[in-house]
């Protein structure tokens, strides 16, 4: 049984019935060439497209911007400084999961922070197997240069919208993330 889309006349596939919320669910059979192109106009619309152009469009401008500051990270070099400069010498699992990291990717960013003498590792004292990541010198004298860069993208990302419609966006953000984290 289909049902009759008011806005075209056409015929929507059952399994684009309208869920909670009024958002149209997602058909069962996406593989399927019967929806008539309905998986991508859902698709198109989906919020995890305009997240995935949000994040993405971010990193373009702040990989742009430290660039142009003479800065040689990467957004992602960025967020094991960020995380160390908020508390220095920690074990690089800690580090991987604080950054959203697996092991291997954060190995290979330590590794470049290192070449570049921005932090060094050390063996964990109760176990050497453990690597603790910390600051060097330059590695903490980095933070005055690369965080009024972040600070200005930041404030290009908010402005426009109230304190309370931020606090909402995070809030949904932040659940959207629990769910996945189920």
């Amino acid at each position: 049984m289909e049902k009759k889309n008011n806005n075209t006349g056409n015929k929507t596939p059952p399994a684009l019935k309208t869920a909670a919320g009024g958002r149209q669910a997602l058909p069962k059979s996406v593989l399927s060439n019967e929806d008539n192109g309905q998986t991508a106009r859902l698709l198109k619309k989906a919020i995890t497209r305009s997240i995935s152009k949000v994040h993405t469009a971010t990193r373009l401008q702040l990989n742009q911007s430290l660039s142009r500051a003479g800065i040689d990270i990467t957004p992602d070099m960025y967020l094991i400084l960020r995380a160390l400069w908020e508390k220095d010498q920690r074990s690089q699992q800690e580090l991987a999961d604080d950054v959203f990291k697996d092991k291997a990717s954060l190995t290979k960013l330590v590794v470049n922070l290192e070449k570049r003498g921005l932090i060094y590792r050390t063996e964990g004292e109760l176990d050497r197997r453990s690597k603790i990541v910390a600051l060097t010198a330059e590695g903490r004298a980095l933070r005055h240069r690369v965080y009024p860069i972040v600070l200005d993208l930041i404030e290009t990302l908010e402005t426009g919208f109230s304190t309370g419609q931020l606090a909402m966006m995070q809030q949904m953000l932040e659940k959207m993330y629990a769910r996945l984290k189920r």
